[in-house]
């Protein structure tokens, strides 16, 4: 086995998209080899696989959620790729995205966001075009809206039984 793939920059959810498609990580020499492995696999597929990833991070971001998963997330696969594919259909999304996750250490994963990129943190930036698209496909959604209706219909139970 290489080096590389032992190392922390083959993260955790890409290892698990390998797996899940059979791609060996054992017989690539690096990140960019087994990213590049699964591209193939997921064929054209993988733009909506890619933003999935990525509006599934952008929901976590707005959420303020620590999950590390795409099922953590509590959306089941069909309503995730929903919001890949209404990503998707906006102009200049994909074109965005590519240069976002231009860094095979950005793909297919749950990446973070702040303020200014740092890849070697997992983090990307909230000034792109792909975050702000993803932004506001989740909040048109209303997932962020039913999570607090949740939260107040719970906050409001709990003073009731007071």
């Amino acid at each position: 086995m290489s080096d590389e793939i032992n190392s922390p920059a083959l993260h955790p959810n890409q290892r698990f998209v390998a797996g899940e498609l059979g791609v060996e990580t054992a017989e690539h020499n690096s990140i960019a080899q087994t990213i590049s492995a699964i591209e193939a696999r997921l064929g054209d597929a993988a733009a909506v696989e890619s933003s999935r990833w990525f509006a599934i991070s952008v929901l976590r971001h707005l959420k303020k959620a620590k999950w590390n998963t795409l099922n953590e997330s509590g959306l089941d696969e069909a309503k995730q790729k929903s919001l890949a594919e209404d990503c998707l259909a906006i102009a200049g999304f994909a074109t965005s995205l590519r240069t976002v996750t231009k860094d095979d250490r950005s793909k297919y994963r749950i990446v973070g966001f702040a303020s200014s990129k740092n890849v070697d943190r997992g983090l990307l930036a909230t000034g792109t075009k792909a975050y702000k698209i993803a932004s506001d496909v989740v909040l048109d959604s209303g997932l962020l809206a039913q999570a607090e209706e949740r939260a107040k219909s719970a906050k409001d139970s709990t003073v009731e039984c007071k």
